[in-house]
């Protein structure tokens, strides 16, 4: 979906006579509007959660697809370039966090680095081609119709595949290993502040956590 969009949202605008100043603007509203949910991106994860925050990217793209294809007007861009919020900025620092989660210890960089590169160039380089070749053969407007329906059932089915066949195993391997910890502590602490070790790409990190 993002790569689509970075390889032909400004090929798309200026088929509807957007002038050139234009352009670059609407990076920059984009870019600005974004800033503040940066910097409260982990509060705003933390509030919805990773997951969350993924299904609401597919669906911001949808809605930002969809409406692209319906405007003739290329002023009208903008309530769709504010969505970039959700779909790039939220999304990719969720994803982020989320892959420091999962990781298996010793694989944090690997794993970032992995994931970064699907989005980034895989999923870049797909979305391109793929693209790409719908807009050559059916036209502007039906591809980003088409790909704006994709992101929406791409949104259901992780939802449901998330919520029915890995949340349930996800929060037994927690509770399991939150019972393992407390099976190591002295009798009579059970209210004591534990001390986890989180890696980062710098070193490890400590974190307490109430039991």
């Amino acid at each position: 979906m993002w790569g689509f969009l970075e390889s032909f949202l400004f090929i798309f605008l200026k088929e509807l006579n957007a002038p050139t100043y234009m352009l670059g603007l609407t990076m920059t509203v984009a870019g600005l509007a974004s800033m503040p949910f940066n910097w409260w991106s982990d509060a705003i994860t933390r509030k919805i959660g990773h997951v969350n925050v993924l299904i609401m990217a597919f669906f911001g793209y949808a809605v930002r697809y969809v409406g692209y294809s319906l405007i003739k007007v290329p002023w009208l861009c903008f309530p769709f370039e504010l969505l970039e919020v959700v779909t790039v900025h939220l999304m990719w620092n969720s994803a982020a966090t989320y892959t420091a989660q999962l990781a298996p210890p010793g694989l944090l960089a690997t794993m970032t680095g992995l994931s970064g590169m699907l989005h980034y160039n895989a999923g870049h380089g797909l979305g391109s081609f793929v693209g790409g070749y719908l807009m050559a053969s059916y036209g502007m407007e039906f591809t980003y119709r088409v790909i704006g329906v994709a992101s929406g059932v791409a949104g259901i089915l992780y939802a449901v595949v998330y919520y029915c066949c890995l949340h349930g195993h996800i929060k037994r391997r927690e509770k399991a290993e939150g019972a393992a910890v407390e099976e190591t502590l002295p009798t009579g602490t059970s209210t004591a502040t534990l001390t986890t070790i989180v890696q980062s790409e710098d070193g490890a990190r400590l974190e307490s956590t109430k039991l």
